[in-house]
């Protein structure tokens, strides 16, 4: 299992893959059908994601839920990328 960490911006997502090992990863996807599948590809069924509240929330939870273990929706400011260090400041 993973946790994912995803911060939604209007154009992109920028996707923490945290490992159970605690090594991460951080993506960048298009905010578009195609991002969200290429995303989607790289999940598997036991992941579980925290993904920021914003305004296309909808449209994204929609695509994703039925492909991890649980997706869980945080307000933005408990839960972000942190690029410099490479970690999530929130876990699902």
């Amino acid at each position: 299992m993973r946790y994912i960490g995803v911060n939604l911006h209007t154009t992109n997502f920028v996707v923490c893959f945290l490992s159970e090992d605690d090594t991460s990863r951080l993506e960048t996807y298009p905010l578009t059908k195609t991002g969200i599948n290429r995303f989607i590809s790289h999940l598997d069924k036991e992941d579980e994601l925290a993904v920021e509240v914003t305004a296309n929330i909808y449209y994204f939870h929609d695509h994703i839920k039925v492909h991890v273990s649980r997706v869980v929706l945080r307000a933005g400011e408990s839960c972000r990328v942190r690029s410099n260090s490479r970690k999530m400041t929130c876990r699902p």
